[in-house]
C-alpha cells in the first residue's frame, strides 16, 4: 500500500510540473495500476491555452517512468477546450497579464 501511495506522491508532482488542475482531474492508484477520470485541465495562466492530446501523451510517458506504476488508463477523460483569447465587450482583447499575452501568441503559433 506504501508504494501505491508513493507513486500517488510522484504523480501529483508530474502534474503539478505541467501546471494540471488538480481539482477537475482525478487519479487512483491500485497495486501500481493508475486510473484517471474527470476533466484535463491547466490552471494558472497557462489555462488560456486548449489542452492538446499530445499532453496526455506526454504525462503517460512521464507516469510510466514512475517506479512501481505497472499501467495507466485516462479512459473517459475529457479534454477542456478554451479559446486563447479574451475579448472584452467594445471587442477589443484583454490580457490579465504578460504571461497570459506571451501564452496567447505560443496559441496562435500552434
Amino acid at each position: 500500500m506504501s508504494n501505491d501511495l508513493d507513486i500517488n506522491s510522484k504523480i501529483r508532482a508530474i502534474l503539478t510540473r505541467h501546471w494540471i488542475d488538480a481539482d477537475r482531474l482525478r487519479f487512483r492508484t491500485t497495486a501500481g495500476t493508475v486510473r484517471f477520470h474527470g476533466t484535463l485541465a491547466r490552471q494558472g495562466s497557462l489555462m488560456v491555452c486548449d489542452v492538446e492530446a499530445t499532453l496526455i501523451e506526454v504525462l503517460i510517458n512521464e507516469i510510466r517512468h514512475v517506479p512501481g506504476v505497472q499501467k495507466v488508463y485516462f479512459t473517459g477523460v475529457e479534454l477542456e477546450k478554451r479559446t486563447c483569447k479574451i475579448e472584452a465587450l467594445d471587442g477589443a482583447e484583454v490580457y490579465q497579464s504578460p504571461e497570459a499575452a506571451r501564452t496567447r501568441e505560443i496559441c496562435e503559433l500552434t
